[in-house]
């Protein structure tokens, strides 16, 4: 019994270990990185109509907001309104380059000008 005992306890790590057991293989490099995968619908960045888009929901909210003796939001609106009508650059400099669609959406979703201020300053530049 003892001696069954001792060749159990000698031959125990090798019966879980497969016989043909190789090493796994090396990165060679040439498989593409999880990272350079093509970016999700709400990662992607907008469309040109749809900065436009965008631009002139931004502008209807400041419209509607009327005075609200913020220099915070009364700022943000004038550069909004500059940018967007005034010499256009908005689209261009700041929206094709820098808002996804999850930032749109963000701003979208309210007409808030503060709120629309706070999804903005989330927008990676």
């Amino acid at each position: 019994m003892i001696r069954a005992t001792a060749v159990l306890i000698v031959l125990a790590p090798f019966a879980c270990t497969p016989s043909d057991s190789a090493p796994p293989p090396k990165y060679s490099g040439t498989e593409p990185a999880a990272a350079s995968a093509a970016p999700t619908e709400t990662d992607r960045p907008l469309s040109q109509s749809e900065c436009e888009s965008l631009g002139q929901w931004m502008l209807a909210a400041c419209e509607k907001q009327g005075n609200t003796h913020s220099s915070q939001l009364e700022g943000w609106c004038s550069n909004v309104t500059h940018h967007v009508t005034g010499d256009g650059t908005w689209v261009n400099d700041e929206c094709l380059p820098h808002i996804r669609r999850m930032d749109a959406e963000c701003i979208k979703s309210t007409d808030s000008v503060k709120n629309m201020m706070d999804c903005e300053t989330n927008v990676a530049r």
